[in-house]
């Protein structure tokens, strides 16, 4: 962070190095997303609805992740596979 006295410490860790660890951090987690999203896909979840509109509906699952229907996909999904948001009795 820029101006904390840490910077100044013998050691420190150079920002190249900071960067680059970062870089392997997040597409890590973008595997480990990209993994649980697709054990998703053909499976029944409740979701809160959000917004619905001419495109579909934007839903919450449990775990308050965004989930898609009607034509809107996340990325690294296939388009060509639409999810539906259908009505459930409660």
């Amino acid at each position: 962070m820029e101006g904390a006295k840490a910077n100044g410490i013998d050691g420190a860790v150079p920002e190249h190095v900071k960067e680059e660890r970062l870089a392997r951090f997040m597409a890590k987690q973008a595997d480990i997303s990209a993994a649980r999203l697709q054990s998703k896909i053909g499976k029944t979840i409740d979701v809160l609805i959000d917004e619905v509109d001419e495109e579909g509906a934007i839903a919450r699952s449990r775990v308050n992740s965004l989930q898609q229907g009607q034509g809107r996909s996340t990325n690294g999904h296939d388009p060509s596979r639409k999810p539906s948001i259908s009505p459930r009795a409660s």
